[in-house]
């Protein structure tokens, strides 16, 4: 690289630095109505919830549980290929520990489609509620993006920026 370019990239990034480029934020397929970290769930609804710092016992998992919302795009999705991909992305740090599939799977679209649709018919919208969950734990700060079948980053209801909930996990 010469000397030239080397200087024109530095002085970009310096640029950048300064001024950050502030990327527009799109909308996901679905939306997280209500979500918590947990030390269990039941019957796929949290139990023992937890937030901000937790104390996990050694061989016992950490969940992150969530409801969410889809609109008629979920549903023309669950109609069309028979399931509604989700993503949970559990970071530590800037490391991706896990990403993990908890969407609607063909097997649930088929038990439950019939309520999916007569709650969509309504209210205009339908829940599903799911989880997943870290066994192998570390001391430190986790963080859970999720994110839809498009690859698009998931928000709360009514907010215009992707859902990060963090978490400081210590271990004995």
């Amino acid at each position: 690289m010469s000397a030239k370019n080397y200087i024109y990239r530095f002085c970009l990034s310096l640029l950048l630095m300064i001024f950050p480029v502030h990327v527009a934020f799109s909308k996901g397929v679905i939306s997280i109505s209500r979500a918590s970290y947990a030390l269990s769930v039941e019957n796929r609804e949290a139990v023992d919830l937890v937030s901000g710092s937790v104390f996990v016992k050694p061989n016992k998992e950490l969940y992150f549980w969530f409801e969410f919302q889809g609109g008629q795009e979920a549903l023309n999705i669950l109609e069309q290929f028979g399931y509604l991909s989700v993503k949970t992305i559990w970071r530590s740090g800037i490391t991706t520990t896990d990403n993990i599939e908890v969407g609607i799977s063909q097997e649930k679209w088929l038990l439950n489609r019939r309520s999916l649709r007569k709650m969509f018919k309504e209210k205009g919208y339908f829940t599903f509620r799911t989880f997943s969950y870290k066994a192998t734990l570390r001391n430190g700060k986790y963080e859970v993006l999720v994110k839809d079948g498009r690859n698009k980053a998931v928000s709360m209801i009514g907010e215009n920026r992707a859902y990060r909930p963090s978490i400081k996990v210590r271990k004995s």
